[in-house]
């Protein structure tokens, strides 16, 4: 239990640091022992996220994609695209931004695998993410190039 004695209520976070990239088992319970959510073999990268929401199913039906801009740049163009398309498509920020160190959602997102690509406002890529497992991970972080 790596929150040892500490609570989370609805809307807060809790930081782990030092895991190592490597599989793991992740299981989130409520006070009383019961499963809120679960994932086995997940290939956790360094500094990846796990977000618990109670807006969607586990088959990823209304689950939602975070997109943290840890990067000195505003995101003004962001492109997910299913990984067996040729295509990018249309920008799926619209007329919104993303500032520089502050994060954005997609909510609804369906379960796949996506190529996701951030530009800033000069249509500089500052990343791309080929083959992003969603739900297997919620969160892309956007460092500086």
């Amino acid at each position: 239990d790596v929150l040892g004695s500490s609570m989370l209520t609805s809307g807060q976070s809790y930081t782990i640091t030092g895991v190592p990239a490597d599989t793991y088992d992740l299981l989130a319970t409520d006070c009383d022992g019961n499963e809120l959510a679960s994932e086995y073999g997940v290939d956790v990268p360094t500094n990846d996220t796990w977000t618990l929401s109670d807006s969607g199913g586990s088959d990823g039906t209304g689950m939602e994609l975070y997109i943290d801009n840890y990067s000195d740049y505003t995101i003004c163009y962001l492109y997910i695209s299913p990984s067996t398309s040729t295509d990018w498509g249309d920008d799926w920020l619209g007329s919104d931004t993303i500032a520089s160190n502050t994060s954005y959602y997609f909510s609804q997102m369906p379960a796949g695998t996506y190529d996701l690509k951030a530009e800033d406002c000069n249509h500089n890529v500052i990343a791309q993410y080929n083959s992003f497992e969603f739900p297997t991970y919620d969160t892309w972080q956007i460092n500086n190039p």
